[in-house]
């Protein structure tokens, strides 16, 4: 009898250590997991957005990352209202697939040109700050692991006070600010997209 309970104590003690020892792998798997995420996210491209033209909008998104990207489409929504839904929204008719993909290297930029399809009318409104005009979207390309991953984007248009109030309002008139719900700013691969 006492033999069988030193046995059931011993047995009882390893298997206490050998929870805490898969306890201990877990945790170590994590961990390395982790760390080769953050390996991969340094070399992953940075898209920021750089540049409007004054005469023809555009916009413009410099590969800030180290490595290259590979454009397959993007998307781009004009939207005057007073805010955004929580949740992006991108009507089939803004997104556009690229005939060639464009290999936008480390350095370079991407150029999405595009003016506001707004009339004289709704320009006014903006310019009285009675709505907001807002551009949101993204950029989908292949990273250099060839993982298709989606960048979004969302601006609103602060306009500057008129110089000459007869002249009608213009794109040139103001300037764009990342603003809007958290939801349509991100970088994720394409996989992890509801």
């Amino acid at each position: 009898m006492i033999v069988g309970f030193g046995q059931l104590r011993f047995i009882r003690k390893s298997l206490a250590v050998a929870e805490l020892t898969a306890q201990a792998a877990m945790k170590s798997a994590e961990a390395a997991k982790e760390s080769s995420k953050a390996m991969v996210a340094v070399e992953l491209p940075i898209f920021i957005h750089e540049n409007i033209e004054k005469n023809r909008p555009y916009f413009e998104f410099g590969n800030h990352g180290r490595t290259p990207a590979v454009i397959t489409r993007h998307c781009l929504v004009f939207k005057i209202d007073a805010a955004l839904p929580p949740e992006p929204h991108y009507p089939v008719n803004s997104i556009k697939k690229l005939d060639q993909a464009r290999v936008v290297e480390k350095g370079h930029a991407y150029r999405i040109e595009q003016q506001p399809p707004l009339s004289t009318e709704e320009w006014e409104r903006v310019f009285r700050r009675e709505s907001i005009l807002w551009v949101y979207g993204y950029i989908e390309y292949l990273d250099f692991l060839k993982v298709e991953r989606r960048d979004g984007f969302c601006f609103a248009f602060d306009p500057a006070p008129q110089m000459y109030p007869t002249m009608p309002p213009t794109p040139n008139d103001g300037r764009w600010v990342q603003e809007g719900p958290i939801a349509y700013t991100y970088s994720n691969p394409k996989s992890e997209i509801r």
